[in-house]
């Protein structure tokens, strides 16, 4: 639920003194499911070194709420799995 989300977030970020994440792309492909590429900046706690992480997510909404995301590291896959399953949402949504 949301509160274990939000645990699970301020958990993630309390082991870093320094932490930015970005959008850099947001693609709604239809029927519930979004593809977006973001860009996470750190610096871990006690550490001088600076981490970045770009990843692709793949998320299905239904009714205001996402039911399913899962994140990439190979954007190209995670966008290739993001078109798929909103082709397979159109079909389902054609069959009812």
């Amino acid at each position: 639920g949301l509160e274990a989300i939000r645990a699970f977030f301020e958990d993630w970020i309390s082991g870093f003194d320094e932490f930015d994440m970005r959008l850099e792309e947001a693609r709604d492909l239809g029927h519930g499911v979004v593809y977006a590429v973001a860009c996470q900046d750190a610096r871990p706690a006690g550490g001088s070194a600076y981490l970045r992480l770009r990843h692709g997510a793949v998320c299905v909404w239904l009714d205001g709420v996402a039911v399913r995301v899962k994140n990439y590291r190979d954007l190209d896959e995670g966008r290739a799995v993001a078109e798929q399953v909103a082709r397979l949402e159109q079909e389902l949504t054609r069959v009812h």
